[in-house]
Protein backbone atom coordinates (compact mmCIF):
# COMPACT_ATOMS: atom_id res chain seq x y z
CA UNK A 1 0.00 0.00 0.00
CA UNK A 2 1.63 3.24 -1.30
CA UNK A 3 2.20 6.19 1.00
CA UNK A 4 -0.12 8.51 -1.23
CA UNK A 5 -2.81 5.91 -0.76
CA UNK A 6 -2.83 6.25 2.68
CA UNK A 7 -2.72 9.39 3.44
CA UNK A 8 -5.72 9.85 0.78
CA UNK A 9 -7.71 7.69 3.17
CA UNK A 10 -6.42 9.40 6.19
CA UNK A 11 -7.72 12.88 4.55
CA UNK A 12 -11.08 10.93 3.55
CA UNK A 13 -11.64 9.57 7.26
CA UNK A 14 -10.68 13.01 8.58
CA UNK A 15 -13.23 14.58 6.81
CA UNK A 16 -16.28 12.12 6.94
CA UNK A 17 -17.09 8.85 8.32
CA UNK A 18 -14.70 6.73 5.41
CA UNK A 19 -13.48 3.62 7.52
CA UNK A 20 -10.93 2.63 4.41
CA UNK A 21 -8.21 3.72 6.60
CA UNK A 22 -8.60 1.11 9.60
CA UNK A 23 -7.01 -1.98 7.05
CA UNK A 24 -4.03 0.06 7.18
CA UNK A 25 -3.15 1.45 10.54
CA UNK A 26 -1.43 -0.62 12.88
CA UNK A 27 -4.14 -2.67 15.51
CA UNK A 28 -1.97 -2.10 18.74
CA UNK A 29 -2.23 0.11 21.43
CA UNK A 30 -4.73 1.66 23.81
CA UNK A 31 -6.97 3.33 21.12
CA UNK A 32 -8.37 1.71 18.02
CA UNK A 33 -7.66 2.95 14.56
CA UNK A 34 -10.60 4.51 14.03
CA UNK A 35 -10.75 6.32 17.50
CA UNK A 36 -7.27 7.60 16.93
CA UNK A 37 -8.69 8.92 13.85
CA UNK A 38 -11.55 10.33 15.92
CA UNK A 39 -9.44 12.72 17.63
CA UNK A 40 -7.99 14.40 14.28
CA UNK A 41 -11.45 14.76 12.77
CA UNK A 42 -12.88 16.42 16.34
CA UNK A 43 -9.97 18.87 16.15
CA UNK A 44 -10.79 19.33 12.62
CA UNK A 45 -14.39 19.99 12.70
CA UNK A 46 -13.65 22.20 15.97
CA UNK A 47 -10.88 24.22 14.21
CA UNK A 48 -13.41 24.59 11.37
CA UNK A 49 -16.28 26.18 13.55
CA UNK A 50 -14.24 28.09 14.91
CA UNK A 51 -13.54 29.56 11.47
CA UNK A 52 -16.97 30.32 10.99
CA UNK A 53 -17.51 31.42 14.02
CA UNK A 54 -15.01 34.41 13.73
CA UNK A 55 -16.06 35.14 9.71
CA UNK A 56 -19.66 34.79 10.30
CA UNK A 57 -20.47 36.82 13.65
CA UNK A 58 -23.76 38.55 12.88
CA UNK A 59 -25.47 35.40 12.27
CA UNK A 60 -24.28 33.80 15.14
CA UNK A 61 -26.03 36.48 17.07
CA UNK A 62 -29.05 36.07 15.21
CA UNK A 63 -29.63 32.82 15.15
CA UNK A 64 -27.52 31.74 18.46
CA UNK A 65 -24.86 29.42 18.87
CA UNK A 66 -26.33 25.97 18.87
CA UNK A 67 -27.85 26.41 16.00
CA UNK A 68 -24.50 27.79 14.42
CA UNK A 69 -22.55 25.09 15.94
CA UNK A 70 -24.45 22.41 14.17
CA UNK A 71 -24.95 24.17 10.84
CA UNK A 72 -20.87 24.09 10.76
CA UNK A 73 -20.58 20.76 11.69
CA UNK A 74 -23.16 19.82 8.87
CA UNK A 75 -21.16 21.66 6.56
CA UNK A 76 -17.85 20.72 7.48
CA UNK A 77 -19.30 17.52 7.14
CA UNK A 78 -20.37 18.24 3.14
CA UNK A 79 -17.70 20.78 2.92
CA UNK A 80 -14.36 19.65 3.78
CA UNK A 81 -11.08 22.31 3.82
CA UNK A 82 -9.17 22.69 0.20
CA UNK A 83 -6.64 24.76 1.56
CA UNK A 84 -4.48 25.11 4.56
CA UNK A 85 -5.83 28.75 5.15
CA UNK A 86 -8.86 28.08 7.36
CA UNK A 87 -8.99 32.24 6.08
CA UNK A 88 -10.23 30.98 2.47
CA UNK A 89 -13.00 28.40 4.16
CA UNK A 90 -16.42 28.92 3.68
CA UNK A 91 -17.11 31.03 0.73
CA UNK A 92 -20.67 28.75 -0.14
CA UNK A 93 -21.60 28.60 4.14
CA UNK A 94 -24.20 31.96 3.06
CA UNK A 95 -26.07 29.73 1.16
CA UNK A 96 -25.43 26.30 3.19
CA UNK A 97 -27.41 28.19 6.49
CA UNK A 98 -30.04 29.76 4.62
CA UNK A 99 -30.97 26.00 2.73
CA UNK A 100 -31.20 24.70 6.56
CA UNK A 101 -32.37 27.54 8.17
CA UNK A 102 -35.77 26.95 5.86
CA UNK A 103 -36.27 23.98 7.61
CA UNK A 104 -36.46 25.35 11.53
CA UNK A 105 -39.30 26.91 13.23
CA UNK A 106 -38.38 30.49 13.79
CA UNK A 107 -35.74 30.58 10.81
CA UNK A 108 -37.63 29.94 8.04
CA UNK A 109 -38.83 33.89 8.36
CA UNK A 110 -35.05 35.40 8.27
CA UNK A 111 -34.69 35.67 4.58
CA UNK A 112 -31.87 37.54 4.78
CA UNK A 113 -29.40 35.39 6.21
CA UNK A 114 -27.77 34.17 2.55
CA UNK A 115 -27.32 38.15 1.81
CA UNK A 116 -25.97 39.05 5.49
CA UNK A 117 -23.95 36.22 4.72
CA UNK A 118 -22.37 37.44 1.54
CA UNK A 119 -21.48 40.46 3.60
CA UNK A 120 -19.87 39.28 5.86
CA UNK A 121 -17.90 37.11 3.87
CA UNK A 122 -17.09 40.09 2.32
CA UNK A 123 -15.82 41.59 5.36
CA UNK A 124 -13.77 39.24 6.45
CA UNK A 125 -12.45 39.46 2.88
CA UNK A 126 -11.19 42.46 2.98
CA UNK A 127 -9.95 42.37 6.69
CA UNK A 128 -6.95 39.75 5.19
CA UNK A 129 -6.91 41.37 1.79
CA UNK A 130 -3.23 42.40 0.82
CA UNK A 131 -2.80 46.14 1.78
CA UNK A 132 -3.07 48.05 -1.83
CA UNK A 133 -0.21 50.45 -2.54
CA UNK A 134 -1.66 54.03 -3.81
CA UNK A 135 -2.79 54.46 -7.08
CA UNK A 136 0.16 55.15 -9.66
CA UNK A 137 -1.08 58.30 -10.92
CA UNK A 138 2.79 59.89 -12.02
CA UNK A 139 2.76 56.48 -14.51
CA UNK A 140 -1.12 57.14 -15.54
CA UNK A 141 -0.30 60.68 -16.39
CA UNK A 142 2.88 59.68 -18.62
CA UNK A 143 0.19 57.83 -21.16
CA UNK A 144 -1.27 59.90 -23.93
CA UNK A 145 -4.62 60.71 -23.92
CA UNK A 146 -5.29 57.65 -25.95
CA UNK A 147 -4.12 55.24 -24.09
CA UNK A 148 -5.31 56.76 -20.91
CA UNK A 149 -9.06 56.39 -22.41
CA UNK A 150 -8.84 52.68 -23.09
CA UNK A 151 -7.15 52.19 -19.71
CA UNK A 152 -9.24 49.72 -17.43
CA UNK A 153 -9.05 50.58 -13.28
CA UNK A 154 -8.67 48.44 -11.05
CA UNK A 155 -10.67 48.09 -7.57
CA UNK A 156 -8.00 47.46 -4.63
CA UNK A 157 -8.19 43.56 -3.25
CA UNK A 158 -9.74 44.89 -0.08
CA UNK A 159 -12.98 46.13 -2.14
CA UNK A 160 -16.41 44.36 -2.63
CA UNK A 161 -19.50 44.82 -3.61
CA UNK A 162 -22.93 43.57 -2.70
CA UNK A 163 -26.69 44.60 -3.75
CA UNK A 164 -29.37 43.36 -1.48
CA UNK A 165 -33.03 44.18 -0.63
CA UNK A 166 -32.63 44.14 3.09
CA UNK A 167 -31.81 46.81 5.25
CA UNK A 168 -27.95 45.07 5.92
CA UNK A 169 -26.32 48.68 6.47
CA UNK A 170 -28.62 49.39 9.57
CA UNK A 171 -27.92 45.52 10.54
CA UNK A 172 -24.46 46.42 10.55
CA UNK A 173 -24.48 49.47 12.28
CA UNK A 174 -26.50 48.05 14.91
CA UNK A 175 -23.52 45.42 15.07
CA UNK A 176 -20.90 48.01 15.87
CA UNK A 177 -22.93 49.60 18.85
CA UNK A 178 -23.11 45.92 19.69
CA UNK A 179 -26.84 45.51 19.20
CA UNK A 180 -29.24 43.48 16.59
CA UNK A 181 -32.09 44.88 15.96
CA UNK A 182 -35.38 42.95 16.71
CA UNK A 183 -36.89 42.42 13.38
CA UNK A 184 -35.69 43.09 9.74
CA UNK A 185 -38.35 43.82 7.19
CA UNK A 186 -37.15 44.31 3.30
CA UNK A 187 -36.41 47.28 1.60
CA UNK A 188 -38.88 49.16 -1.09
CA UNK A 189 -36.07 49.97 -3.33
CA UNK A 190 -32.68 47.67 -3.48
CA UNK A 191 -29.86 49.08 -1.11
CA UNK A 192 -26.10 48.96 -2.82
CA UNK A 193 -23.23 48.23 -0.71
CA UNK A 194 -19.12 49.03 -0.75
CA UNK A 195 -16.94 46.85 1.59
CA UNK A 196 -13.69 48.53 1.71
CA UNK A 197 -10.70 48.68 4.41
CA UNK A 198 -10.38 51.90 6.73
CA UNK A 199 -7.20 52.08 8.15
CA UNK A 200 -6.92 48.17 8.46
CA UNK A 201 -10.35 47.71 9.47
CA UNK A 202 -13.13 46.65 7.12
CA UNK A 203 -16.08 49.24 6.75
CA UNK A 204 -19.43 49.27 4.98
CA UNK A 205 -20.07 52.59 2.80
CA UNK A 206 -23.60 52.72 1.41
CA UNK A 207 -23.62 53.79 -2.67
CA UNK A 208 -25.96 54.72 -5.58
CA UNK A 209 -26.74 52.68 -8.24
CA UNK A 210 -24.57 53.97 -10.47
CA UNK A 211 -21.46 54.11 -8.57
CA UNK A 212 -22.38 50.28 -8.00
CA UNK A 213 -22.19 49.76 -11.85
CA UNK A 214 -19.65 51.74 -12.13
CA UNK A 215 -17.66 50.08 -9.68
CA UNK A 216 -18.95 46.80 -11.33
CA UNK A 217 -17.78 47.84 -14.94
CA UNK A 218 -14.02 49.61 -14.11
CA UNK A 219 -12.03 46.23 -14.25
CA UNK A 220 -13.46 45.02 -18.11
CA UNK A 221 -15.06 48.12 -19.77
CA UNK A 222 -12.42 50.78 -20.70
CA UNK A 223 -12.81 54.39 -19.64
CA UNK A 224 -13.59 55.47 -22.93
CA UNK A 225 -16.38 52.83 -22.96
CA UNK A 226 -17.63 53.82 -19.59
CA UNK A 227 -17.99 57.70 -20.94
CA UNK A 228 -20.40 56.55 -23.68
CA UNK A 229 -23.18 54.89 -20.93
CA UNK A 230 -25.38 58.48 -19.64
CA UNK A 231 -26.21 56.30 -16.73
CA UNK A 232 -22.81 56.71 -15.60
CA UNK A 233 -22.32 60.26 -16.02
CA UNK A 234 -22.65 61.55 -12.43
CA UNK A 235 -20.71 58.07 -10.87
CA UNK A 236 -17.58 58.88 -13.65
CA UNK A 237 -17.02 62.93 -11.90
CA UNK A 238 -16.52 60.73 -8.86
CA UNK A 239 -13.56 58.85 -9.58
CA UNK A 240 -10.54 60.86 -8.37
CA UNK A 241 -12.68 60.52 -5.08
CA UNK A 242 -12.47 56.66 -4.99
CA UNK A 243 -8.86 56.86 -6.20
CA UNK A 244 -8.29 59.05 -2.97
CA UNK A 245 -10.08 56.55 -0.64
CA UNK A 246 -8.58 54.10 -1.93
CA UNK A 247 -11.07 52.05 -3.76
CA UNK A 248 -8.89 52.32 -6.86
CA UNK A 249 -5.30 51.20 -7.12
CA UNK A 250 -4.32 50.32 -10.08
CA UNK A 251 -4.92 50.59 -13.80
CA UNK A 252 -3.82 48.35 -17.03
CA UNK A 253 -4.46 48.29 -21.09
CA UNK A 254 -5.98 45.59 -22.00
CA UNK A 255 -3.67 43.21 -24.35
CA UNK A 256 -0.28 44.96 -22.55
CA UNK A 257 1.16 43.95 -18.85
CA UNK A 258 -0.11 45.22 -15.81
CA UNK A 259 1.21 48.26 -14.50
Amino acid sequence: MSLALIQQDFLKAVNSNHNGLCGHLCQGGALKPMDRVNIYRNNTQQARVRALSDIYPMTVGIIGTRLFNMFCHRYSDSHPATHWDLNQYGREFPQFIAEQAIRFDGLAELLYLEELGHLEWLLHQSYYAVNSTEFPLEQFSGLDSASQQACRLLLSPSVGLINTDWPLYDLWQHWQQGTLPDALDPLSTTEYLCVSKDRHRPTVTPINREQYLLLSKLSHTSLVALATQPELASALKALPEYVAKGWITDFYLLGADRV
